[in-house]
């Protein structure tokens, strides 16, 4: 047995005596235990960085010629990788929860514990540290390496992005576990560290998500960032769940509301992170992202082939195993909880029937339901209904009812975005369920703005009450709608934009006002009027960065250049808006000014440049007005500010979105000869001669075909021959107000047509006399990447505001000011 092996088997010893050892000890194990964990990622990190072919799962996802950037982003290349990340993430969070005092985090740390042992114990049986089997060293003495499209910097990135987005959901998770097992009846002590570890969680799930839309973007041929594909889809699920457990989560600690729907979706997130990997990694979900396939073979039936991979691959049993008996266990826990008749008690007991032989024999419990669901139409559903929702919906019916009146504030419509969300959530999963075998983007084109329009709608209202009052808040929004349901009408050729840009315009026009109205009385006309103008300029700075032009007023930007102006811009754009912070609150000059100046320099499509220095100068003016900052106000102030300017950048990209998915130009070219002039989106494409480099044995190594576009440079359409097959890089002009994106099909020899990532036996040789391409034309995907960029930059604002507002609670504050003193003294 290998050292690292050695340290699993210790780490899942450990876990268990951990939970079973009393008080004291109890921690040291648990200590223990993590220790354990984090020393096993460390040897198999060290085996990557050095090249040690002798593990197993090294050797099958490394070469020795990587550069060191790629050899680490094997680590996380394959199934077992990406668990032991996991499992070290899990673990570095169980050590800073034990830190705390009481008894809900040592209830919150005990199922961290047992999450983290189980994961030990799929990493030790998958065979993580396996050693590698002589004859396959001998057939690749370097290492068999990553698939080509995992050759990316985004490799490095992403998965250990997604990966410790998904350990920090489990925190929360364990709270509410926590929260069930507990004896105390208050059902609000463990939202209080469920919601602030779960908006750290939602940081880096949301940056998980941009990066792989990024990934998809600029890497895979997808012709855009989104293609609806189900692993895709299933990555979004958790991040639903989270957003929906946040907005639920904030009505729990203030008021008391969603006793029973918060734990739930605190719970959901992080068994949905379970189902997200098993969809990645299993096989079962025919997608863009399914590298392998354990049976070798395709199996239409989904069933079938879920048994088929169950029985093949010993990774995917035990991740299947873990995931059902934690969702199964959970749920009886749940039931366990709200108890009160032995009805919830027996179904309780048969969840943790089915859970406990879930965990021993995956296979044999998804036989037995796929044999009861094949009983019946849609019986597979109807049994996890009745499994997985009757407890709450016992809980439900037998509440008391609010006797509250129903109005117009903003509980009320919290709660109704709350219910949205978990709707919108409960649907996307069953048209991910829908689509295992294969994406179908119709599905989710068509059903997609009927789920976002309500919850667009419920913003628009959350948002206006407070600047408009519920008179004013109620036309905008019905404005929205209204207007969203004559495009509709009016324009059938562009139906989904229509429909969704009216209600977007009105609930940015709503997110703009209460950014202003938050801020309060303190500052005058002038200096709100130059905040208003810095942090629209800001935003259309990051509009303009977020996705680095190639192209500015006709000039071209060089590639490496264009990325480092892209990070500059987006750090201006960030400066920018805290100092329409300062200048909205009267507070802090220097940063104000700085603040207002930035956000010219990002220039904004050169409205954002004059907004800028419109803002500059109003500060200038108004400089006397000007007040030193207060911790506990500021913190708080902040922590509203970044409330609604991630709503706000929310709404960006989707209008992005809207614009970029439903109004492109999309044009295939089948064969065009070197000669050709074609038109397509509104540009006109000019090809040129073909430049081609050959291999050793005469056959075409690349091939390089300039397209000309418009009276500006040219797109290189090229294609490389790597191992068997030629690899074909698309290729994007980003220019301000849209992306020409060009991806390479096929080109023509003497020899035929040779496909891009179709396996061939040698490299082809001859002239290139044609080629096959297609274009698309997307407006407005600046947008996507700003309100990515904005959602990121608002949530940091809520942390360092909310660390600010702790600060401040420890020092005397003279008369907090409003309209946020109840938020400041909460």
């Amino acid at each position: 047995m290998t050292l690292g092996a050695i340290l699993l088997l210790a780490a899942a010893l450990l876990a268990g005596a951990a939970l079973a050892a009393p008080g004291r000890w109890r921690l040291l194990l648990a200590r223990a235990h993590a220790t354990a964990v984090l020393l096993a990622f460390a040897v198999m990190l060290v085996a990557f960085l050095a090249g040690d072919l002798g593990y197993a799962y090294v050797w099958d996802h490394t070469r020795q010629d990587y550069a060191l950037p790629y050899k680490l982003a094997g680590l996380w290349g394959g199934e077992e990788g990406t668990l032991l990340l996991w499992n070290a993430a899990v673990a570095a969070f169980l050590v800073l929860v034990l830190r705390k005092e009481g008894a809900l985090h040592r209830r919150a740390a005990g199922f961290l514990l047992a999450m983290g042992g189980a994961l030990a114990l799929v990493n030790l049986l998958a065979g993580a540290f396996d050693a590698t089997d002589p004859a396959k060293l001998a057939l690749a003495p370097q290492g068999r390496g990553l698939a080509d499209v995992l050759l990316t910097p985004l490799m490095v990135i992403h998965p250990p992005v997604q990966f410790v987005g998904y350990a920090l959901m489990a925190v929360p998770a364990a709270y509410a576990l926590a929260g069930w097992w507990g004896p105390e009846r208050d059902d609000r002590s463990w939202a209080g560290p469920a919601f602030r570890w779960a908006r750290v969680a939602w940081l880096f799930a949301t940056l998980g998500l941009g990066l792989g839309a990024l990934w998809a973007y600029y890497v895979l041929s997808f012709g855009g960032y989104w293609a609806w594909d189900p692993v895709e889809t299933s990555n979004l699920l958790p991040w639903l769940a989270l957003t929906a457990f946040l907005h639920a989560g904030k009505g729990l600690t203030q008021r008391g509301d969603h006793p029973v729907a918060a734990p739930l979706l605190a719970f959901g997130a992080h068994a949905l992170t379970l189902f997200a990997t098993f969809a990645t990694r299993s096989g079962l979900w025919v997608s863009v992202h399914a590298f392998t396939d354990p049976t070798n073979r395709f199996e239409p039936d989904a069933g079938l082939r879920l048994l088929a991979i169950l029985g093949a691959s010993p990774e995917s049993r035990l991740l299947l195993g873990l995931l059902t008996a934690t969702v199964l266990s959970g749920m009886a826990l749940f039931a366990l909880r709200h108890a009160r008749g032995w009805g919830l008690r027996l179904h309780a007991a048969l969840l943790l029937a089915l859970a406990g032989a879930a965990a021993l024999d995956p296979a044999f419990v998804w036989g037995l339901a796929l044999q009861a669901g094949s009983l019946a139409p849609f019986g597979l559903a109807i049994l996890a209904a009745l499994l997985l929702g009757a407890p709450p919906v016992a809980v439900f019916l037998r509440a008391d009812e609010s006797r509250r009146k129903l109005a117009l504030d903003q509980r009320t419509l919290l709660s109704i975005a709350v219910a949205l969300l978990a709707i919108g959530l409960a649907v996307a999963l069953l048209l991910d369920v829908q689509v295992v075998n294969g994406p179908d983007r119709r599905l989710f084109d068509e059903r997609a703005p009927v789920l976002v329009l309500p919850v667009i709608a419920a913003l628009t209202l959350v948002l206006s009450v407070g600047p408009l009052g519920k008179r004013g808040a109620t036309l905008l929004a019905g404005a929205g709608f209204l207007g969203g349901v004559a495009g509709f009408l009016l324009f059938p050729q562009a139906r989904v934009l229509a429909l969704a840009a009216p209600p977007l315009a009105a609930a940015l026009a709503a997110a703009l006002l209460k950014l202003a109205h938050v801020q309060g009385p303190a500052g005058g006309a002038r200096l709100k009027a130059a905040g208003l103008l810095s942090g629209i300029a800001s935003l259309l700075g990051l509009a303009l960065w977020g996705n680095p032009p190639t192209w500015v007023s006709g000039l071209a930007i060089p590639e490496g250049l264009s990325l480092a102006l892209g990070f500059v811009g987006v750090a201006l754009s960030a400066l920018g808006l805290a100092g329409a912070f300062v200048a909205w609150r009267g507070r802090a000059y220097p940063l104000a000014l700085a603040g207002s100046l930035a956000s010219a320099l990002t220039l904004g499509y050169g409205v954002g440049l004059a907004m800028g220095l419109a803002a500059a100068a109003l500060v200038v003016a108004e400089r006397r007005r000007f007040e030193p900052p207060r911790w506990r106000s500021l913190g708080a102030r902040l922590r509203e500010t970044g409330v609604y300017a991630l709503h706000l950048a929310l709404l960006l990209g989707l209008l992005g979105y809207a614009a970029s998915t439903y109004s492109q130009d999309r044009q295939v070219f089948a064969a065009e000869p070197m000669d050709a002039r074609v038109g397509a989106g509104g540009h006109a494409f000019a090809l040129a001669a073909a430049q081609t480099r050959t291999d050793a044995s005469g056959g075409l190594a690349s091939v390089e075909v300039p397209i000309q576009v418009d009276s500006g440079g040219a797109i290189p359409l090229s294609f490389s021959w790597s191992g068997n097959h030629y690899a074909g890089d698309l290729h994007v002009r980003r220019a301000l107000l849209e992306d020409v994106y060009v991806t390479p099909l096929a080109f023509h020899t003497s020899a035929g047509w040779v496909g891009a990532n179709s396996a061939g036996t040698e490299a082809p040789a001859g002239a290139v006399d044609a080629v096959s391409f297609s274009v698309s034309v997307l407006p407005m995907v600046g947008l996507v990447w700003a309100g990515l960029w904005g959602m990121l930059l608002g949530m940091l604002l809520v942390l360092v505001g909310a660390r600010l507002e702790g600060r401040g609670r420890r020092v005397p504050v003279a008369q907090p000011e409003e309209p946020l003193a109840r938020a400041a003294e909460r």
